[in-house]
Protein backbone atom coordinates (compact mmCIF):
# COMPACT_ATOMS: atom_id res chain seq x y z
CA UNK A 1 0.00 0.00 0.00
CA UNK A 2 1.26 3.07 -0.81
CA UNK A 3 1.52 6.23 1.29
CA UNK A 4 -1.32 9.01 0.37
CA UNK A 5 -0.26 12.35 0.43
CA UNK A 6 -1.25 14.82 3.03
CA UNK A 7 -3.07 18.09 1.94
CA UNK A 8 -3.87 21.40 3.76
CA UNK A 9 -7.33 22.10 3.74
CA UNK A 10 -8.84 24.34 1.23
CA UNK A 11 -10.31 27.64 2.24
CA UNK A 12 -13.65 28.24 1.61
CA UNK A 13 -13.77 31.73 -0.80
CA UNK A 14 -15.73 34.54 0.07
CA UNK A 15 -16.53 33.79 3.91
CA UNK A 16 -16.50 36.75 6.32
CA UNK A 17 -15.61 34.60 9.72
CA UNK A 18 -12.05 34.05 10.55
CA UNK A 19 -12.99 30.61 11.67
CA UNK A 20 -16.35 28.84 9.66
CA UNK A 21 -18.70 26.29 11.87
CA UNK A 22 -21.10 24.52 10.31
CA UNK A 23 -24.14 24.07 12.05
CA UNK A 24 -24.79 20.54 13.69
CA UNK A 25 -28.57 20.48 13.19
CA UNK A 26 -30.41 22.66 10.62
CA UNK A 27 -33.77 23.57 11.45
CA UNK A 28 -36.85 24.49 8.86
CA UNK A 29 -38.28 27.66 9.29
CA UNK A 30 -41.45 26.00 9.94
CA UNK A 31 -40.18 24.13 12.84
CA UNK A 32 -38.46 27.58 14.26
CA UNK A 33 -42.25 28.91 13.67
CA UNK A 34 -43.63 26.10 15.61
CA UNK A 35 -41.11 26.79 18.58
CA UNK A 36 -42.01 30.34 18.90
CA UNK A 37 -46.01 29.25 18.94
CA UNK A 38 -45.42 26.83 22.22
CA UNK A 39 -47.44 28.58 25.61
CA UNK A 40 -45.79 29.24 28.62
CA UNK A 41 -46.07 26.28 30.47
CA UNK A 42 -45.76 26.72 34.63
CA UNK A 43 -47.37 25.06 37.60
CA UNK A 44 -51.58 25.55 37.47
CA UNK A 45 -51.47 26.16 41.06
CA UNK A 46 -49.29 28.96 40.95
CA UNK A 47 -50.08 32.76 41.18
CA UNK A 48 -51.57 34.65 38.29
CA UNK A 49 -47.98 36.31 36.59
CA UNK A 50 -45.23 35.14 34.45
CA UNK A 51 -44.91 31.28 34.41
CA UNK A 52 -43.69 29.52 37.84
CA UNK A 53 -43.35 26.06 38.68
CA UNK A 54 -45.00 26.35 41.70
CA UNK A 55 -47.75 28.02 43.69
CA UNK A 56 -45.75 30.65 45.61
CA UNK A 57 -46.23 34.36 45.07
CA UNK A 58 -44.74 36.37 42.59
CA UNK A 59 -44.38 33.81 40.08
CA UNK A 60 -41.63 31.69 42.46
CA UNK A 61 -40.97 28.53 42.42
CA UNK A 62 -42.78 26.46 45.35
CA UNK A 63 -44.83 27.71 48.50
CA UNK A 64 -42.55 31.01 50.00
CA UNK A 65 -43.85 34.64 49.74
CA UNK A 66 -40.05 35.99 49.84
CA UNK A 67 -38.08 34.26 47.80
CA UNK A 68 -37.74 31.93 44.68
CA UNK A 69 -37.73 28.48 45.88
CA UNK A 70 -39.29 26.76 48.89
CA UNK A 71 -41.47 28.24 51.81
CA UNK A 72 -39.14 31.12 52.76
CA UNK A 73 -41.31 34.72 53.97
CA UNK A 74 -37.64 36.79 53.62
CA UNK A 75 -35.93 38.31 50.61
CA UNK A 76 -33.76 35.72 49.97
CA UNK A 77 -33.84 32.89 47.27
CA UNK A 78 -33.76 29.57 48.90
CA UNK A 79 -35.27 27.59 52.17
CA UNK A 80 -37.74 27.73 54.80
CA UNK A 81 -36.18 30.62 56.60
CA UNK A 82 -37.78 34.24 57.76
CA UNK A 83 -36.05 36.87 56.56
CA UNK A 84 -33.36 35.58 54.23
CA UNK A 85 -35.38 32.49 53.63
CA UNK A 86 -32.30 30.42 52.98
CA UNK A 87 -31.38 27.16 54.52
CA UNK A 88 -29.67 26.94 57.71
CA UNK A 89 -25.90 26.18 56.41
CA UNK A 90 -22.95 25.66 58.75
CA UNK A 91 -20.40 27.91 58.28
CA UNK A 92 -18.06 25.45 58.99
CA UNK A 93 -18.82 23.46 55.91
CA UNK A 94 -19.92 19.68 56.15
CA UNK A 95 -17.73 17.19 58.64
CA UNK A 96 -14.23 16.63 58.55
CA UNK A 97 -12.10 13.47 59.35
CA UNK A 98 -9.18 13.91 61.51
CA UNK A 99 -5.82 15.04 59.39
CA UNK A 100 -2.48 13.98 61.00
CA UNK A 101 0.10 16.06 62.49
CA UNK A 102 2.67 13.74 63.39
CA UNK A 103 3.64 10.05 62.76
CA UNK A 104 5.88 7.51 64.35
CA UNK A 105 7.26 4.31 62.66
CA UNK A 106 6.73 0.97 63.39
CA UNK A 107 9.62 -1.30 64.00
CA UNK A 108 9.67 -4.25 63.12
CA UNK A 109 9.12 -7.10 65.43
CA UNK A 110 13.18 -9.56 65.66
CA UNK A 111 10.41 -12.60 64.47
CA UNK A 112 9.23 -10.54 61.59
CA UNK A 113 12.76 -9.57 60.35
CA UNK A 114 13.57 -13.36 60.68
CA UNK A 115 11.06 -14.54 58.67
CA UNK A 116 11.39 -11.18 55.90
CA UNK A 117 7.69 -10.56 56.77
CA UNK A 118 6.22 -7.56 54.54
CA UNK A 119 2.39 -5.94 54.52
CA UNK A 120 -0.24 -4.00 55.63
CA UNK A 121 -1.60 -3.79 59.02
CA UNK A 122 -5.07 -2.20 58.94
CA UNK A 123 -5.97 -0.51 62.15
CA UNK A 124 -9.57 0.84 63.69
CA UNK A 125 -9.47 3.50 66.33
CA UNK A 126 -11.11 6.09 67.84
CA UNK A 127 -9.35 9.67 67.55
CA UNK A 128 -10.72 11.92 70.57
CA UNK A 129 -11.41 15.79 70.51
CA UNK A 130 -7.92 16.26 71.65
CA UNK A 131 -6.52 14.54 68.58
CA UNK A 132 -5.45 11.56 70.61
CA UNK A 133 -5.77 7.68 69.62
CA UNK A 134 -7.63 5.31 71.48
CA UNK A 135 -8.93 2.05 71.54
CA UNK A 136 -6.65 0.93 68.35
CA UNK A 137 -7.95 -2.71 67.60
CA UNK A 138 -6.34 -4.62 64.24
CA UNK A 139 -8.43 -5.05 61.62
CA UNK A 140 -6.66 -7.13 59.24
CA UNK A 141 -3.16 -8.62 60.67
CA UNK A 142 0.18 -10.04 60.14
CA UNK A 143 1.24 -11.69 63.36
CA UNK A 144 4.87 -12.49 64.11
CA UNK A 145 4.65 -9.03 66.47
CA UNK A 146 3.89 -6.66 64.01
CA UNK A 147 0.49 -6.26 64.83
CA UNK A 148 1.53 -5.25 68.33
CA UNK A 149 4.17 -2.52 67.20
CA UNK A 150 1.70 -1.13 64.97
CA UNK A 151 -0.99 -0.82 67.74
CA UNK A 152 2.57 1.37 69.45
CA UNK A 153 3.39 3.42 66.64
CA UNK A 154 -0.45 4.47 66.10
CA UNK A 155 -1.14 5.20 69.88
CA UNK A 156 1.55 7.44 69.51
CA UNK A 157 -0.03 9.33 66.33
CA UNK A 158 -1.39 13.21 66.78
CA UNK A 159 -4.14 14.44 64.71
CA UNK A 160 -5.66 18.04 64.29
CA UNK A 161 -9.16 16.21 65.67
CA UNK A 162 -11.84 15.97 63.32
CA UNK A 163 -14.87 18.99 63.09
CA UNK A 164 -18.51 18.90 62.81
CA UNK A 165 -20.70 21.63 63.79
CA UNK A 166 -17.92 23.75 64.51
CA UNK A 167 -16.48 21.83 67.29
CA UNK A 168 -13.63 19.60 67.56
CA UNK A 169 -15.42 15.71 67.89
CA UNK A 170 -14.25 11.94 68.68
CA UNK A 171 -14.80 10.30 65.11
CA UNK A 172 -13.55 6.90 64.46
CA UNK A 173 -10.86 6.55 61.86
CA UNK A 174 -9.22 3.61 60.06
CA UNK A 175 -5.45 3.68 59.43
CA UNK A 176 -3.35 1.35 57.18
CA UNK A 177 0.36 0.52 58.36
CA UNK A 178 2.62 -0.48 56.30
CA UNK A 179 5.93 -2.77 56.71
CA UNK A 180 8.64 -3.17 54.17
CA UNK A 181 11.76 -4.04 54.38
CA UNK A 182 14.84 -2.19 52.78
Amino acid sequence: MEPKPLLPPMPRPETNSKLEIEPAVELSVKVEQALQKLPQLGSPWATPGPPSAGNGTKGYLGDGDGGPVGPGKGKGPVGPGDGSGFLEVSKCGPPVGPVILHKVEPEFSEDARRAKLQGAILIKAMVTESGMVREPTVQRGLGLGLDEKAIEAVSKWRFKPGMKNCRPTAMPAFFEVNFRLL
